[in-house]
């Protein structure tokens, strides 16, 4: 399989993702928005199509106008019936190609929180093999609306709408399991501001220390595969 990511900026990236397409024998390409030059793929350069986080807001469109030539792929790779999943941004950046609304949130989700999956996931082959509560990496400040034909397939304490599928073939996580312990260390560094006294706001140290205890590379693998063969 030919799988192409969209990259929003340097920090972040798709560690165990690369890890299990080195597995599974799968072609990785890249666009790198951050980059002075860059270039997007064609629909039939991939077979999925992966969108990753950053800090921006998928509603700074006039400071970021990458984010309008994004959504434009992104719907057209849904229309196709590629697999597209999003993590963080591009799980939002789906939902709004999708028509739906992204809106802040009173409160930022920064750090370990568990997750549960919603009865409607739970019949799903998609959580086959999967623990039905997890604790994982979150860090946005903004919330997806699900789209009328998705499913809800996750939520946590602090924000209702983690994850949805949308026609099996589109897949959106607000939160990160493809970032390994390196990636959490880059992002922790780069947006340290953000780490403020809140909530559901965890501090540096815990966010590390946690980090080394939540080993997260089976779960994305089980649930990846789960979904290609779904």
């Amino acid at each position: 399989m030919r799988i192409h990511y969209l990259q929003h900026v340097p920090f972040e990236n798709l560690s165990l993702i690369a890890d299990w397409a080195t597995t599974q024998g799968h072609l990785l390409s890249s666009t790198k928005f951050y980059l002075d030059k860059y270039k997007l793929p064609e629909l039939e350069d991939f077979d999925m199509l992966i969108a990753l986080g950053g800090p921006m807001s998928v509603n700074n469109d006039s400071e970021h106008p990458w984010l309008v030539q994004e959504r434009a792929l992104l719907k057209e790779a849904i229309k196709a019936n590629k697999y597209v999943l999003g993590i963080c941004l591009g799980a939002q950046q789906i939902a709004k190609a999708l028509d739906c609304q992204v809106k802040l949130k009173s409160s930022k989700e920064i750090g370990w929180y568990p997750i549960s999956l919603t009865d409607q996931a739970l019949r799903l082959p998609l959580f086959t093999g999967i623990n039905t509560s997890l604790s994982v990496f979150h860090w946005h400040g903004e919330e997806f609306e699900v789209p009328s034909e998705g499913v809800l397939l996750a939520s946590s304490a602090a924000c209702k709408n983690q994850a949805f599928l949308y026609r099996d073939h589109v897949l959106a996580l607000q939160f990160h399991l493809e970032m390994d312990i390196a990636a959490i260390e880059k992002i922790v560094e780069a947006c340290s501001d953000e780490l403020v006294d809140d909530k559901y706001i965890q501090s540096k140290s815990t966010i590390l220390d946690k980090a080394k205890l939540y080993h997260l590379n089976l779960t994305l693998f089980r649930l990846l595969d789960n979904w290609l063969s779904s």
